[in-house]
């Protein structure tokens, strides 16, 4: 039996993320093919899919993909098949470094200036360790961080 009924209203998802300590909503999207599911994205350009029987907890799949600019509103989602760190890349190994996917991604922009490396590990020590931090060569605005002992949940 489904954690939430048949339709979720606009209101209950943005009060469930808003309550989370670890997401800011800042889109989301009904997937049409599959009425049950979500396409969220929330601060740092986090890109989650839930389903609602699976609401309660834990999504489908978590991973930060690098999310086009250019968001289309009106269906398709599928607009990360081009990026840097789509794995399924043909050249695997000028994208080897991304074959786990990072599990932070976060905007230049939405740092100050005098930021440095050290202050972001700081940033980034309640969710555990860093891994691996990338500051991006071609978006130089992104820095790709990975997070030891990061579980990415799957369906």
């Amino acid at each position: 039996m489904p954690f939430f009924p048949q339709d979720l209203s606009s209101l209950t998802i943005v009060n469930l993320f808003q309550c989370s300590k670890y997401f800011e909503l800042s889109k989301y999207k009904r997937m049409e093919p599959k009425r049950n599911k979500f396409f969220i994205e929330c601060g740092f350009s986090t890109i989650d899919v839930w389903s609602r029987s699976e609401f309660g907890g834990r999504g489908l799949w978590f991973s930060n993909i690098e999310f086009q600019s250019y968001f289309l509103d009106a269906g398709i989602i599928h607009v990360y098949v081009k990026s840097s760190l789509n794995r399924f890349n043909q050249n695997v190994a000028k994208n080897y470094r991304y074959c786990c996917v990072p599990t932070k991604i976060i905007h230049m922009s939405t740092l100050p200036e005098h930021i440095i490396e050290e202050d972001i590990a700081s940033l980034l020590q309640e969710h555990g360790t860093y891994d691996v931090m990338h500051f991006g060569k071609e978006q130089r605005n992104y820095i790709f961080v990975r997070i030891k002992g990061f579980r990415i949940l799957e369906g």
